[in-house]
């Protein structure tokens, strides 16, 4: 749970949509806590988190973005 909540809030201090790729550098802490894991854990919170809709996936000309 500590991951997803650190990515929730350092997407919030962020203000705009982050591609899935750029999410691990948002802050240290995230950076920290997604060093050892894969991109499907990343994959799997950010699904866990717009499913309890505490984010939400959108569609941008560059690609898939999360707010």
């Amino acid at each position: 749970m500590r991951r997803r909540r650190e990515v929730a809030l350092a997407l919030g201090r962020a203000g705009a949509p982050v591609r899935k790729e750029s999410i691990p550098d948002l802050s240290p802490d995230v950076a920290r806590l997604y060093a050892d894991r894969t991109r499907k854990t990343l994959t799997r919170d950010m699904n866990w988190l717009v499913k309890k809709e505490f984010l939400q996936k959108g569609e941008e000309a560059t690609g898939r973005r999360w707010r």
